[in-house]
């Protein structure tokens, strides 16, 4: 093989690869959260902790989707959950649209965390959209939560992690909310490529479509 045969298949394969990830980087839901595997560290996320308890937050590389994860240790409960939280402000819902709520998480020890979609506090009154109650364990695992708005909230609702109930670690990574079912996250196996000594390898790769 000649340095320009080879030099045009090098060419064509990673072209080839280019193509691949991005279309099917397209395939995911369109998500009405920003950042949501934190790969731009705390772009778009608050965090919250009440002078009540304590708490210190930091991006961990310990990820299960990219390179960067949240991560939240509690030193100090105060017996009020929402006493430490990490929050996105902002979103935008649909009324009577069901939605997706989506994301990995994991702690040092079994323990139970809470999810909370509501009115933007700085609009008003407390007003509920959805919450729940999650029991996660040690291991990174995917959990899910659907629920339809009774009203439209244009950049007016509040999405939030309350993780006051326990001390310990808490990581979360891939947080995706948005427009309808359930959206399994996809496997890609990519096609052999050749290698500079003509050997054929073959690249795995787990695509999440969270961005």
């Amino acid at each position: 093989m000649t340095l320009y045969s080879w030099l045009s298949r090098c060419v064509i394969t990673s072209l080839f690869l280019f193509i691949i990830f991005n279309v099917n980087a397209q395939d995911g839901p369109e998500l009405i959260n920003l950042n949501s595997s934190f790969e731009d560290g705390f772009i778009g996320w608050g965090q919250y902790i009440d002078a009540a308890a304590g708490a210190d937050f930091d991006i961990s590389k310990d990820a299960i989707e990219g390179k960067e994860c949240a991560h939240a240790k509690v030193t100090k409960i105060s017996g009020t959950n929402w006493h430490v939280g990490l929050t996105q402000d902002g979103l935008t819902l649909r009324a009577d649209q069901y939605h997706t709520i989506d994301f990995f998480a994991k702690a040092d020890v079994k323990r139970i965390i809470s999810i909370e979609l509501k009115r933007s506090p700085g609009l008003g009154a407390w007003e509920g959209i959805t919450d729940l109650d999650l029991t996660i364990n040690e291991e990174w695992d995917e959990y899910s939560h659907n629920f339809t708005p009774g009203m439209d909230y244009k950049q007016a609702a509040l999405f939030a992690f309350w993780l006051g109930q326990e001390k310990g670690d808490v990581w979360i990574d891939s947080v995706r909310i948005y427009e309808g079912k359930k959206q399994e996250r996809k496997e890609l196996t990519l096609p052999k490529s050749v290698m500079a000594d003509g050997k054929l390898v073959t690249v795995w790769a787990m695509i999440k479509t969270s961005n």
